[in-house]
């Protein structure tokens, strides 16, 4: 798995560096390196825990994973749909808009989440609402990959697999979410009885 996380990381080098022609986004690239490294974080192989670093902004630091790699493929298939889809590119941009505000938010809480403080009760109630946004946003997926089966999509995806499997991304995505909102649980509880 380490080879193939170097092997993409070399042709963001060659990508960035004008060396190879693009036939994909160098952002494209390091978004799958990144998904790779995560798989092997959650291996326990990937990268050794920073000092500082809390077990509670661990677990947001999950969460801002997840919700750059949402707000990424609402970006993607802004790029794939045909400028005439106005109603879906304007539905792509209110997810992208809401995603980009959940993922500063995010971001904000792993940071204050590093003071370890006594309570945080906004994470368990913010986990909640990034869940019920990435159910929308996987809703609109599966529409979009169901319309791209049966061509009522203009669009130039080259594939509806492609679709499918940020539709799939979501859901791990919500499989990581329940994880989370019931570990955050259990971390308030346990600081709540050690008052």
């Amino acid at each position: 798995m380490r080879c193939i996380i170097e092997f993409k990381r070399k042709i963001i080098r060659l990508l960035l560096q004008c060396e190879m022609m693009p036939t994909l986004m160098p952002l494209l690239m390091d978004h799958i390196t990144r998904e790779a490294m995560h798989f092997l974080n959650l291996l326990g192989v990937g990268r050794p825990v920073e000092m500082g670093e809390t077990p509670l902004a661990r677990l947001l630091a999950r969460e801002v994973f997840w919700l750059r790699l949402m707000k990424e493929h609402i970006e993607f298939v802004l790029h794939l749909v045909d400028p005439s889809e106005r109603t879906l590119l304007h539905q792509a941009e209110e997810f992208r808009m809401r995603f980009s505000r959940l993922l500063e938010s995010a971001r904000d809480f792993t940071s204050m989440a590093e003071a370890a403080p006594k309570t945080f009760n906004v994470s368990v109630r913010f986990t909640e609402e990034v869940m019920a946004a990435t159910r929308q946003l996987r809703d609109f997926k599966a529409t979009a990959h169901e319309l791209l089966l049966v061509c009522r999509i203009l669009s130039t995806a080259p594939t509806p697999l492609i679709v499918d499997h940020i539709r799939r991304e979501a859901d791990k995505f919500l499989e990581e979410l329940v994880e989370i909102r019931e570990r955050l649980r259990e971390f308030e509880a346990l600081l709540r009885r050690g008052r």
